[in-house]
């Protein structure tokens, strides 16, 4: 039986559909700031933007389409966990950076400067709600802690560890 896709069709379509991903999160992050509009329209400008929109042509593959996708969705699930104060947005934008560098393997710096701003503005500005900024910074910093673990060669050599690791931040 012959599959109905061959290797080089997926990686010659995957690019143009990863690469529109983005606009998700830009819309989404509209939304959270009460403008569904405005974020359509960033999701337009981010999507069409030269270099990017170079880089996420059919027949084009590189993973830098999940150098910008990944993080702008944990931006989102951390700017919601702001904005709502709810510690499950949290946790998923957590397991977003815990999940990236499987994805975009140079993507450590980025994780963690997401996950530093992140726990850095709670500190700052919301110290007074200790029992909700305590633990939504656990997640965040246990994933950047456990991030070269989601490496792919790691994770397979290490299967239950990352498990284990992706249970512990959830």
């Amino acid at each position: 039986r012959r599959p109905m896709l061959s290797v080089e069709q997926v990686m010659t379509y995957m690019p143009a559909f990863f690469g529109g991903l983005l606009a998700i999160p830009l819309v989404l992050i509209g939304r959270l700031f009460g403008s569904t509009w405005w974020g359509f329209l960033a999701a337009l400008i981010g999507a069409s933007a030269h270099s990017y929109f170079n880089r996420t042509m059919a027949g084009y593959f590189d993973t830098d389409m999940f150098s910008v996708t990944l993080p702008a969705l944990a931006l989102y699930f951390f700017l919601r966990a702001l904005c709502q104060r709810n510690l499950w947005p949290a946790v998923a934008g957590a397991v977003t950076l815990f999940i990236f560098p499987f994805f975009y393997r140079s993507g450590i710096p980025v994780a963690v400067a997401l996950g530093m701003a992140f726990a850095g503005y709670q500190l700052v500005f919301h110290w007074r709600e200790a029992a909700v900024t305590s633990k939504s910074i656990v997640p965040v910093a246990l994933a950047m802690v456990f991030l070269d673990s989601s490496w792919g060669d790691v994770m397979v050599a290490h299967p239950v560890a990352w498990s284990l690791k992706l249970l512990a931040i959830i």
